[in-house]
C-alpha cells in the first residue's frame, strides 16, 4: 500500500514510499516501471527529495531514514534519527529538506518531535518537542524576506507551530488539525469542515 510520493525533476521518476522496503520509482517520460530502491527498513511511512542536491530520504518504521544518490541509485547514508530523542520504538512520520543550502534535513518522529539534522553530522543539530506525544504529520521550511534564518512550520493533529529553525523559539501556536500547504504570507489549513480555511497572519 502506498503511503507517500515524491517527484524527481532531474529523472521524470515518481518516487512511492509504501508499506514494503522498497522504494518503488515510475519514469513518467518512459511510461512505466523502474527497479527500485532497497532500504534496509521493514516498510517505509515518508519519502523526500531535496531540490538543491537531489538526494531522496526515506523514512521507514524502524525509526530510520537513509539517503539515495539517484545518479547511481545507491544507499549513501542512513541512521536511526527518532531513537536521539528517546523514541526507542519510534516511526519516521515525515521528512523536509531545507531549500537554503541544502545541508539540514527536518525530521518528524510518531513521539511529536521534530529533529534538525545537518547532513554533514550524525547527531540532530536541534530538537522541538510538540510536547503532545502525536505524530508529526507535515514539515515545511519557510524562507522570509526580512530574516537570514529559515523557519519551521510543524504539524501533528493538535497544533501547527511556526519556530525558528536554530533557536527553536516558537513565534505562532495555532491549535488545529492539519496543515496542507503554507505561502509566504498567508497559511492554508484543511480542517475537519467542508472548506478549507485561510488565516490571514503573517509568518515572517
Amino acid at each position: 500500500m502506498g503511503r507517500d510520493i515524491a517527484y524527481d525533476c532531474w529523472s521524470c521518476d515518481i518516487i512511492c514510499a509504501a508499506s514494503s522496503p522498497d522504494l518503488y520509482r515510475i519514469n513518467l517520460e518512459q511510461g512505466r516501471f523502474l527497479s527500485s530502491l532497497n532500504t534496509q527498513s521493514p516498510a517505509l511511512n515518508v519519502v523526500s527529495r531535496s531540490n538543491v542536491h537531489g538526494l531522496v530520504a526515506a523514512g521507514g518504521e524502524d525509526g530510520a531514514v537513509e539517503c539515495f544518490d539517484m545518479r547511481t541509485r545507491s544507499s549513501v547514508g542512513r541512521i536511526n534519527t527518532v531513537a536521539y530523542a528517546g523514541d526507542i520504538d519510534g516511526e519516521v512520520t515525515a521528512i523536509e529538506f531545507g531549500e537554503k543550502q541544502g545541508y539540514f534535513m527536518a525530521v518528524g518522529s510518531s513521539g511529536g518531535k521534530v529533529l534538525i539534522y545537518d547532513l554533514r553530522k550524525s547527531d540532530p543539530v536541534r530538537v522541538k518537542d510538540h510536547m503532545y506525544g502525536s505524530p508529526i504529520l507535515n514539515i515545511k521550511w519557510h524562507k522570509t524576506l526580512n530574516s537570514e534564518r529559515e523557519k519551521l512550520i510543524t504539524t501533528d493533529k493538535h497544533t501547527v507551530r511556526i519556530w525558528d529553525s536554530e533557536t527553536v523559539r516558537n513565534f505562532f501556536i495555532l491549535l488545529f488539525d492539519y496543515l496542507s500547504y503554507a505561502c509566504y504570507k498567508f497559511c492554508f489549513l484543511c480542517l475537519d469542515d467542508y472548506y478549507t480555511t485561510v488565516f490571514a497572519f503573517r509568518c515572517d
